[in-house]
C-alpha cells in the first residue's frame, strides 16, 4: 500500500515529466537565456526535476520488486503472476526523462550501435549478388555505400564490436542470414553468435568497441535501470535511425517463463498453428530462461497493420544493453527477443523485451573455435 501511494503521488506530482512531450517540457521550463532564480536557470531546474523523477521511479520499482507478491509471481504463484510483475514495473521511464541528466544515453547512441544485414546488388542483367553490410553509428557518413544507399530498409538487425575492432557479437537468428555462419550455429539456450570480420568491416575508431568490464556481473542487473540502444530506421525511430528503450530489468525464472508462454492468447501468436506454436515454445523457452525482462513502450512488440506484420522493435535485434551500475552506464547484455504478454488482472496487453546477460556474452565469446568470419 505504501508503494502504491508513493507511486500515485509521484505520477500526479510530476505530470510534465511523467507524461509530457519534450517540446512541451522545453516550453514550460527551458529557455537558455532566461534569467536565473536563486542562482538556477529554468533549464537547470527542469533537469533536476527529471533526475529526481528517474531516481524515485527506480527506487520505487526496486522496492516493488522485493515485495512478496512479486517474488511469488516469479515462481509463477499467486492468482495473476504476470499482473503482479507488471504492476511493479509500471512506472514509465521514457528516453526524454533521461536527456540531459546523469542518465543521459546520447554518448551510447553515438558510439556503439551497428546495423548489420544483407543487400542485393545487381551483378549483371540476370544475376543479383547478396552481400553483407555493416553500418556503424560512428563514421557511417564516410562510407560510400551509406552515402549512396543509406541504412538498410529490410532484412537487418544490429551487432556490436566486442573487445577488439575485428570481432562482432549478434544474435544467432540474424547470423543465419550469412552462409559463412552455418557451420557455427548451435540453436541452444543462447541466441548469440560471435564473428570475426574482414578488415573493411572492422571498427575504425576505438570509441566503437565495447570493452568488457570485469567488475560487472549478472548480479548487478536485476532492479537496475537499463537502456537498449540500437539502430532501427523504421517509422518509429528518430531522425538518425536510432532507438532507445529504457526500463528496469528483472531476472527471469524458468517457472515464470513456462507460465507466461503457456498463457499467450491465440491472437498474440502471430498466426502460428498450435503445432507451430509448440515448436516455437520449445525453441524459445531455453533462451528466455537465460534472460532478463524489461517492459517496452506499448505497441513495440505488436504487428501493424496485421498481427503477422513486422514488429516495430524487430530491427533492434542484437542491440547492446547498458545498465546504470555504480553510477555510470556499463555494458550488461544483448537484446534478442520481444513479445506481447497478457495482463489478465487489468485486461490489457503488455509489450516486453528479453536480453541475454553479460555472463552469456562472455561465455560464447570465450570460445574462439565457434567464431565464424564475415567477409
Amino acid at each position: 500500500m505504501i508503494v502504491d501511494n508513493v507511486r500515485r503521488n509521484l505520477i500526479l506530482g510530476v505530470p510534465a515529466v511523467a507524461i509530457g512531450a519534450q517540446a512541451v517540457a522545453h516550453r514550460a521550463f527551458a529557455q537558455q537565456n532566461a534569467s536565473r532564480v536563486n542562482g538556477v536557470t529554468p533549464h537547470e531546474a527542469f533537469r533536476d526535476v527529471k533526475e529526481r523523477f528517474v531516481n524515485e521511479a527506480i527506487g520505487i520499482t526496486r522496492e516493488a520488486l522485493d515485495q512478496a507478491s512479486v517474488l511469488e509471481a516469479l515462481e509463477w504463484q499467486g492468482e495473476f503472476p504476470q499482473s503482479a510483475l507488471f504492476r511493479a514495473l509500471e512506472l514509465p521511464i521514457l528516453p526524454a526523462h533521461l536527456d540531459d541528466t546523469t542518465y543521459d544515453y546520447s554518448d551510447l547512441r553515438r558510439r556503439y550501435p551497428v546495423q548489420l544485414g544483407v543487400t542485393s546488388v545487381a551483378a549483371d542483367s540476370h544475376r543479383h549478388v547478396v552481400s553483407p553490410r555493416v553500418i556503424p553509428a560512428i563514421d557511417k557518413d564516410r562510407d560510400a555505400s551509406f552515402r549512396r544507399d543509406g541504412y538498410l530498409s529490410d532484412g537487418y538487425g544490429n551487432c556490436f564490436y566486442w573487445n577488439s575492432p575485428d570481432t562482432i557479437v549478434t544474435t544467432e537468428h540474424l547470423a543465419e542470414r550469412f552462409p559463412e555462419s552455418w557451420h557455427s550455429l548451435r540453436r541452444d539456450g543462447f541466441d548469440i553468435s560471435v564473428a570475426s570480420v574482414a578488415p573493411h568491416f572492422a571498427a575504425r575508431s576505438p570509441e566503437q568497441v565495447i570493452r568488457d568490464d570485469p567488475s560487472v556481473s549478472d548480479a548487478d542487473i536485476h532492479g537496475s535501470l537499463v537502456c537498449i540502444v540500437g539502430r532501427d530506421p523504421d517509422p518509429w525511430g528518430d531522425m538518425d535511425g536510432a532507438k532507445v528503450y529504457p526500463g528496469v530489468a528483472v531476472k527471469m525464472t524458468p517457472q515464470f517463463i513456462r507460465g507466461a508462454l503457456a498463457e499467450i492468447p491465440q491472437t498474440n501468436r502471430r498466426g502460428m498453428s498450435s503445432r507451430e506454436y509448440e515448436h516455437f515454445i520449445q525453441k524459445i523457452q531455453d533462451r528466455m530462461d537465460n534472460s532478463y525482462l524489461m517492459m517496452l513502450p506499448p505497441g513495440e512488440a505488436r504487428g501493424y497493420p496485421r498481427a503477422d506484420s513486422e514488429l516495430p522493435c524487430q530491427g533492434m535485434s542484437a542491440a547492446p544493453v547498458f545498465g546504470v551500475i555504480r553510477g555510470q552506464y556499463r555494458f550488461v547484455g544483448m537484446f534478442f527477443s520481444a513479445m506481447c504478454l497478457e495482463d489478465a488482472e487489468r485486461r490489457r496487453n503488455v509489450d516486453v523485451a528479453f536480453f541475454h546477460p553479460i555472463s552469456a556474452i562472455r561465455r560464447l565469446a570465450a570460445n574462439q573455435k565457434s567464431y565464424w568470419t564475415l567477409k
